[in-house]
């Protein structure tokens, strides 16, 4: 999961920093780093913001892209092989 797409899937859901950062047990800061590209997360952190998306329906691919993306992408493919 990228910074952008952490923001991103924060953002549809309409939560606050302050609202993931309680519904995932992660502070604030934490949080505002990993959207700002300012850290990398350890390996708990990951797995508790993966978790609690997936449980809300986000997939993350391993290269980042979010469910929404890939389907995006297979639309500009279909319309690329039909033009």
């Amino acid at each position: 999961m990228t910074p952008t797409h952490l923001r991103a899937a924060r953002n549809a859901l309409n939560l606050t920093i302050v609202q993931l950062g309680h519904a995932t047990g992660l502070s604030y800061n934490t949080i505002l780093r990993l959207e700002n590209g300012m850290t990398k997360p350890q390996k708990k952190t990951m797995v508790a913001l993966l978790e609690w998306f997936k449980a809300k329906g986000f997939v993350f691919l391993e290269n980042g892209l979010m469910w929404e993306d890939v389907a995006e992408l297979s639309a500009q493919n279909d319309t690329t092989l039909t033009a």
